[in-house]
């Protein structure tokens, strides 16, 4: 497994021009490891609760807004923010990658 740095991790998400790519991360929550199978650019149906659309900007906080498909643990998919500070792997293009 190659190593890459959290900025070229980052590079490689959103130059993947909406394919997808999975990441394992800890979660800023509950502080727990999380696997997503997801894509960067799609925009359709997000709002916040209010019904506009982000409060903040992710990058400012280190932050990737990602669009999590469908799967048994979530099956209706949805908006999920990965911390780009505690990314671990990522899996894109067919390479896998750990993130130093």
């Amino acid at each position: 497994m190659d190593k890459i740095t959290r900025q070229e991790a980052l590079k490689l998400m959103l130059e993947s021009n909406g394919k997808f790519f999975t990441a394992q991360y800890v979660k800023r929550t509950n502080g727990k490891d999380r696997t997503i199978t997801g894509r960067i650019g799609v925009s359709k149906h997000f709002k916040t609760p209010d019904g506009s659309g982000s409060r903040y900007r992710p990058s400012q906080y280190e932050l990737v807004r990602v669009w999590e498909s469908p799967s048994r643990a979530n099956p209706n998919g949805g908006y999920r923010s990965i911390d780009l500070r505690t990314l671990h792997t990522l899996s894109i293009n067919g390479s896998k990658f750990s993130v130093v």
